[in-house]
């Protein structure tokens, strides 16, 4: 998938491995190795244990151990592209304080006497020591280069396809609906190793997928308040699949119950389900339906959606997979805004697991009148052959 496998600098040598999933899994050089159990956890040389706490996809804290003896939890503050400016301990105490160069590279760093420098700065990425290159997921920015070490692996999205259907529909312009509003009519997406556009103090840049799935579920509310509850099965451009469920209060006149479909442009699921969307959604009788966007890192995402049930009333505004407080004004307009609200999400990491929830996404799309999904249709030939390769085993 066109990731560094190797790196030599000054004859010294770090090898690189990753996971199914294309996520670093083992990084070994001068330093020890590193092995990234998941997103929240590492461990380097088997004794120094990191344990990451996000709000959100916000980095939040970084909790330090040593063969399980605590070495202190460091708190971020970050600036408004999430870049690590200070660092300090549990205490209050400044721990680091760091300024940057716009494309990322340290012009400030400022730390307690002996301290240990905390490898997430720029944006939150992974600062490598041993390269001087942050680590994205899909790539790797060099800050004094300005660059990406690599091409971007979205290229084919970007040029028309008279294959494709949607595109064979007369209302499409390809200057305007191709992604990253305009693909290769856009000049800024023909340079595959340009950093957020040329614009790295306002846009961040990782890279970008698209994730589809199925919701179900149902909810009621009066002028004085209720609940609605929504449970389903996505599945992200990077193979990765996940169950998931909203609960959340409604105040307003509100009345639902059946399933749906979405689909969204997020880079992944996770953001997907993390992302404030604003959306006009319109239903009555048997279906509903919605669409809407969100500010993105890139430009803009999107994301589509048909609910079949029974459902009442016009929404003017909701938040992704439904996590949205109500404001009524009536039984037919409904004011949704942002709320405290519980999604729960989860990867699944099993490969006959994984494989039966795409079967059953792949089940209701088609009987929602969608027979063919690139995504899911992917996802399933590479969980089938993992587990293909599992009975040989």
């Amino acid at each position: 998938e066109n990731r560094i496998t190797k790196t030599i600098d000054n004859k010294v040598e770090t090898v690189y491995s990753y996971d199914d999933a294309g996520g670093r899994a083992i990084k070994k050089g001068p330093y020890g190795e590193v092995l990234y159990v998941n997103s929240n956890y590492a461990l380097r040389n088997g004794a120094i244990e990191s344990k990451q706490i996000f709000a959100g996809n916000t980095r939040v804290a970084t909790k330090m151990a040593n063969k399980g003896a605590d070495q202190g939890t460091y708190y971020y503050h970050g600036d408004h592209l999430a870049s690590s400016n200070s660092v300090t301990t549990r205490t209050g105490s400044v721990h680091e304080y760091l300024d940057y160069f716009p494309y990322g590279e340290t012009w400030v760093q400022e730390k307690a006497t002996n301290a240990q420098s905390m490898p997430y700065k720029f944006t939150s990425k992974e600062l490598d020591p041993e390269t001087g290159l942050y680590y994205f997921g899909a790539r790797y920015l060099d800050p004094r280069l300005s660059r990406w070490v690599s091409a971007d692996p979205v290229l084919d999205k970007y040029l028309p396809n008279k294959l494709n259907k949607k595109q064979k529909d007369k209302n499409f312009l390809p200057e305007r609906d191709l992604p990253s509003r305009g693909g290769v009519y856009r000049s800024n997406n023909l340079d595959l190793y340009m950093y957020a556009h040329q614009n790295p103090l306002v846009l961040i840049d990782p890279d970008g997928k698209d994730v589809i799935g199925i919701a179900g579920g149902g909810n009621f509310s009066t002028p004085v308040g209720g609940i609605r509850l929504q449970w389903g099965i996505a599945v992200d451009d990077s193979n990765n699949v996940y169950t998931f469920s909203t609960r959340n209060l409604t105040v307003g006149y509100d009345l639902g119950l059946g399933g749906g479909m979405f689909y969204s442009t997020a880079k992944n699921a996770e953001y997907f389900f993390t992302s404030q969307y604003i959306t006009l959604e319109a239903g009555g009788g048997p279906i509903s339906g919605e669409v809407g966007c969100t500010q993105s890192d890139t430009g803009a995402d999107y994301m589509f959606g048909f609910d079949f049930g029974k459902s009442k009333g016009i929404n003017l505004f909701s938040k992704a997979v439904s996590k949205f407080l109500k404001f009524g004004v009536g039984g037919h307009f409904n004011f949704v805004a942002n709320a405290t609200s519980t999604t729960d999400f989860k990867k699944i990491s099993d490969p006959k697991m994984a494989l039966e929830k795409l079967n059953e996404l792949k089940q209701a799309l088609k009987e929602n009148g969608i027979d063919n999904s690139k995504i899911v249709d992917r996802a399933i030939e590479h969980y089938q052959k993992r587990v293909d390769s599992l009975k040989k085993e």
